[in-house]
């Protein structure tokens, strides 16, 4: 955040004319969303633009989730090979937005946001999980076994779910 000079919006952001906006520009401390946006989009920088894409968003009092999603549509969108490099960095998204909080002071990410991570998770293949468990679980600061049943939980919730409601048929009327 600092190197970058980013600074939490306030309620009275603008650009000093009375309206909403992006607020003035601050000479060379201003980043090219634009610059960022086509790094993305043509596979450079991956790491460097997403952090400071999420910096920005987060520092602009764009919901946590919200980026998550947006930042995860730009990577979808890149014209660049869909390979373990564009994967890793598709995956770290959640971190970075965390990380991103805590540098403009939000503090560790909400119960929300770990409902969001504990959702995608549940999602994964049993090996991709394994490969994202133990990072995910030092980010949130829980043990693994917690995080383990936490997504065990939310991946029986959904079966069970999926498969009640895929038998649903209205109840014969009792005579």
């Amino acid at each position: 955040m600092r190197d970058h000079g980013y600074r939490r919006a306030g309620p009275a952001a603008g650009n000093g004319d009375g309206h909403a906006g992006n607020g003035p520009d601050n000479g060379d401390t201003r980043v090219d969303w634009g610059s960022l946006y086509e790094n993305i989009r043509i596979g450079r920088d991956y790491h460097d633009s997403l952090l400071q894409l999420s910096c920005m968003l987060v520092a602009a009092g764009t919901d946590a989730g919200a980026v998550v999603n947006q930042l995860r549509d730009l990577m979808d969108r890149s014209a660049a090979p869909h390979d373990e490099r564009w994967q890793a960095r598709y995956d770290d998204i959640p971190r970075l937005v965390r990380d991103a909080k805590k540098k403009v002071g939000e503090g560790k990410g909400t119960s929300e946001d770990l409902d969001v991570e504990i959702a995608r998770l549940a999602k994964l293949s049993l090996l991709e999980y394994e490969q994202q468990r133990k990072v995910t679980a030092d980010e949130w600061d829980i043990r693994a076994s917690i995080l383990d049943k936490l997504v065990m939980c939310r991946a029986v919730s959904v079966t069970a779910m999926s498969r009640a409601c895929s038998g649903c048929s209205p109840r014969p009327p009792l005579h």
